[in-house]
């Protein structure tokens, strides 16, 4: 048999092969994002649950001794056999919890699984539709399991993939070389931001061509066509969602304005849910308040819209269930900022319940909001809004960057936290906690881009 005949003979084996091959790798490589995501998450949870000796929940040595010693002798017990069995308490009962939680995290598990897996075969019938469209050559933009399962992908179906990494500027040098070359944005959040780094390097909105093209449409319809520029009479604009309590919203802006140096210089956000009617009259005499009223939407699309309109130089989050009882919390706050130059910092203070542990509040400057592009994901319902924007301070902190500053003595008592009323036994609450666990633990990429486009503006010299 000639070689010709032999390699026509093979080809489709070979062919399946690599087919086999890239399925093989993308499996893979979602396999290990997995991984990467979960201990993201796992690393979340042990940062801001890990309580101090002393904290509710648990009992420090002295206090031990203490009780013991006080109940020991009135019943002749010894205070070392109380205090090893409260000891032993502590453990069953902190055991106990780790059991209760087994079942969220095994469905924290399946919900990362089930992401990673959706998206690598959205990326797969992406590039599908490319090659369809008679396309010959690809730039794919991106990283982690969207970058990999479209190039394996495009190299199996027989396309070019000129280049892929998460660099704009080596994007534009290729582009340049390969006009002909679509670039394929592949990731799913923060495509916004990705749309401008690409329009600094040059490249033209034709070719451009999105992974999720409803991504782009979503973050557009949150953050408004246009980003509001920051006033120099404004020096904070303070965040606060409010649902069904105006009392406390009423609390919490005088608050507000008694500790406030310079309160002409603030401006408060409310953001009103439309069917919420007792809490369209929600205003102050002597602060500058804007009243947003719209369909209810998730806090991570509130934060977002909240971080176009605001016209302060920091966006601070809060809620209507904390008070502020620091005098000159906005000098404070725009003092810490002021220290660097270049104005990139995120400021949190103490919510008297994970302290230093966790931005419950945090204050971020706009020009941090001009790298990162939104200030939240628009699909969270609820939580890890500052679990997220802290997680990216930190990785800049350990590239040699630190621009994460806490203010023990700034004190926003958050008071649901300290035993007020929540939701917690409703079923969809918990259902939207699971949903932005796992969306937490899947936008591992997206803070690692947010952290390098901070460090790429930072000089060398920052610290």
């Amino acid at each position: 048999m000639s070689l010709a005949i032999r390699n026509r003979a093979e080809r489709p084996y070979r062919q399946a092969m690599r087919r086999h091959a890239a399925h093989v790798a993308v499996k893979a490589a979602w396999l290990v994002a997995i991984g990467a995501d979960l201990c993201s998450y796992g690393w979340l949870v042990l940062r801001t649950e890990a309580r101090p000796v002393g904290a509710p929940g648990l009992t420090s040595s002295e206090e031990i001794s203490a009780s013991a010693c006080t109940r020991g002798s009135a019943h002749g017990v010894q205070p070392l056999m109380l205090g090893a069995w409260r000891r032993a308490r502590s453990v069953a009962e902190q055991l106990a919890k780790g059991l209760r939680r087994m079942g969220m995290g095994w469905r924290l598990i399946r919900g990362v699984v089930r992401v990673n897996r959706d998206l690598a075969e959205a990326c797969e019938r992406r590039v599908d539709k490319l090659i369809d469209a008679g396309e010959s050559e690809l730039i794919v933009y991106g990283g982690g399991v969207p970058a990999w399962a479209c190039e394996l992908r495009a190299r199996t179906r027989g396309l070019s993939v000129r280049y892929r990494g998460e660099d704009p500027r080596s994007i534009g040098r290729i582009a340049a070389r390969f006009r002909a070359a679509p670039v394929l944005v592949a990731v799913e959040h923060g495509v916004e931001i990705q749309l401008r780094e690409l329009d600094e390097v040059g490249i033209a909105r034709d070719r451009i061509r999105w992974l999720d093209p409803s991504g782009l449409e979503r973050e557009s319809r949150v953050s408004g066509p246009h980003r509001a520029e920051s006033t120099p009479e404004v020096s904070i604009s303070v965040v606060v969602p409010t649902r069904g309590r105006p009392g406390l919203a009423r609390e919490l802006m005088n608050d507000l304005y008694r500790n406030a140096i310079d309160p002409d210089e603030v401006e408060v956000l409310l953001l009103v849910d439309e069917d919420d009617t007792p809490s369209h009259s929600l205003d102050h005499a002597k602060l500058r308040v804007r009243r947003w009223i719209g369909p209810r939407r998730g806090m991570g699309a509130l934060t977002c819209f909240a971080g176009a309109v605001a016209a302060g130089r920091v966006l601070l989050l809060l809620n209507d269930d904390i008070r502020m009882r620091t005098y000159g919390w906005d000098r404070r706050i725009s003092v810490a900022v002021s220290q660097f130059s270049d104005g990139v910092a995120l400021v949190y203070g103490n919510d008297l319940h994970q302290g230093r542990r966790s931005a419950t509040f945090p204050a971020i400057s706009r020009e941090a909001l001009d790298c990162i592009g939104l200030p939240a994901n628009p699909r969270v319902n609820h939580f890890h809004i500052e679990s997220h924007l802290m997680s990216i301070f930190l990785r800049l902190r350990r590239k040699g960057c630190d621009r994460l500053v806490f203010l023990e003595d700034l004190v926003m008592g958050h008071f649901l936290a300290a035993g007020g009323r929540n939701d917690s036994q409703d079923v969809r609450a918990a259902e939207r906690a699971l949903e932005d666990r796992v969306l937490y633990a899947t936008l591992r990429r997206e803070r690692a881009r947010c952290t390098k486009r901070i460090a790429r503006r930072l000089s060398p010299t920052a610290s």
